[in-house]
């Protein structure tokens, strides 16, 4: 599966690296992801979630692309052989971290709010 979704997670990982350097966070993520028609692979899906805390994160952001991926590529293979299912290949794709707010307008709730030591590694990953 990880070798499926490697360049969406580059493109995720690179759009988590400027969305911290604009002082933003991300309330959702949206994954797309298209086949390549002239091998009999047509289709285009694509799936969104929200985090629950506007997030900074690269670690949870690549999760919810891994998790996002899945569940389009299991959509993929649905009416497959089962020899065949695993096998979808996609063309394109694309990354998007929507519901951008400023870091300091960020709202914790009672279950929900920022991971410091996280966030102090991103901060260290972004100086290196």
């Amino acid at each position: 599966m990880t070798h499926r979704c490697c360049r969406l997670l580059t493109f995720a990982t690179v759009a988590c690296e400027k969305m911290r350097k604009r002082g933003l966070a991300a309330g959702a993520l949206w994954v797309w992801l298209d086949g390549n028609p002239h091998r009999g692979n047509g289709f285009h899906v694509s799936r969104a979630v929200p985090f629950p805390y506007p997030t900074i994160d690269t670690g949870e952001v690549l999760q919810a692309v891994r998790f996002l991926m899945k569940s389009m590529m299991d959509h993929a293979d649905r009416g497959r052989r089962p020899s065949e299912k695993g096998m979808t290949l996609y063309k394109r794709g694309g990354v998007g971290l929507t519901d951008l707010v400023r870091q300091d307008q960020r709202h914790a709730d009672l279950f929900f709010g920022p991971d410091e030591r996280r966030e102090r590694g991103m901060d260290v990953l972004d100086r290196i």
